[in-house]
């Protein structure tokens, strides 16, 4: 019995310290959202997303929840508004994402007048609560880069109210899940990586070898391998070819650039070697690519 009254205690004061207890929803006059619904798209209900949409913030704009039956995700892509993580008001500004579970309580607001993009996707409480794609069981409030998935969004939204083509639907719909998931369930990603394919993906014409990979990425020849191994599910230098091949995929589309000029861009060079490279990867010709590319 002392036990359950100290828990009550404790949570009595930890609700005491909360800005406003009432549950609320409000969405000011001056808020632009655009949103799409699982009841209105099979492909959000395929993927399981209840709700997608993004929200530009000025104004009223509220949300506190005791016991949302359903996981989100809110990203920032510029201004500030606030959420409430760890018994306090925190900024959630341009390159964060608002992870929140089921079942929980969570809150977030505008501040004042100041604009707040986000884009948030929406799903419902998982039938399994023990499933490996749920959400951790607190808020987080954490670093990302928020274009790829206010991107998918935004097409989702726009296919959506213009020719609504099931396919198109289908594809933006993948997208914003497979994004949603990657900032829900993130795999760790050595940073030292990530800068090394930056660099690559600028100077693809190079001649990359492993030495200079491992030179690049400030690790020894053996790690690089293991970590790409990992995480690519190849080697560094298998990886370095589909670079060049999805730059020059990228390329074929536009048929002011020759092959020739397409092979030197990405590290070939002359354009027979290029295209032995590129059927190997692609699976047909960079000829017949771009042919296939104009129907």
């Amino acid at each position: 019995m002392h036990h359950k009254k100290h828990k009550y205690k404790q949570e009595k004061a930890m609700y005491k310290n909360l800005p406003d207890l009432r549950e609320k929803h409000v969405i000011g006059p001056r808020t632009r959202e655009r949103r799409v619904s699982y009841l209105d798209c099979a492909a959000l209900r395929h993927h399981g997303i209840e709700l997608a949409g993004t929200s530009e913030v000025s104004g009223d704009f509220a949300f506190v929840r005791h016991n949302p039956p359903f996981r989100q995700v809110v990203v920032c892509t510029a201004g500030h508004g606030q959420v409430w993580i760890d018994d306090q008001w925190m900024q959630c500004s341009a390159g964060t994402a608002f992870i929140t579970p089921a079942r929980k309580f969570h809150a977030y607001h505008a501040i004042d007048n100041q604009l707040w993009s986000i884009g948030w996707v929406i799903y419902p409480e998982p039938a399994d609560s023990h499933a490996s794609d749920t959400l951790e069981r607190h808020t987080e409030l954490i670093q990302v880069d928020p274009q790829p998935l206010i991107v998918a969004i935004q097409g989702l939204c726009r296919e959506f109210s213009g020719y609504a083509d099931p396919q198109a639907l289908a594809l933006w719909s993948h997208l914003t899940h497979c994004y949603a998931q990657r900032i829900i369930n993130p795999i760790a990603i050595d940073r030292r990586l990530e800068r090394l394919w930056e660099e690559v993906a600028s100077h693809l014409a190079y001649a990359w070898n492993i030495d200079e990979l491992a030179q690049r990425a400030d690790m020894s020849r053996e790690h690089l391998r293991r970590l790409c191994q990992s995480q690519l599910k190849c080697s560094p230098l298998r990886h370095v070819t589909r670079m060049r091949m999805r730059e020059a995929a990228a390329m074929l589309i536009s048929p002011a650039i020759s092959i020739n000029e397409i092979a030197h861009h990405v590290g070939y060079e002359n354009q027979f070697a290029f295209s032995v490279a590129f059927k190997r990867e692609i699976g047909i010709t960079p000829t017949e690519y771009r042919a296939n590319a104009r129907r």
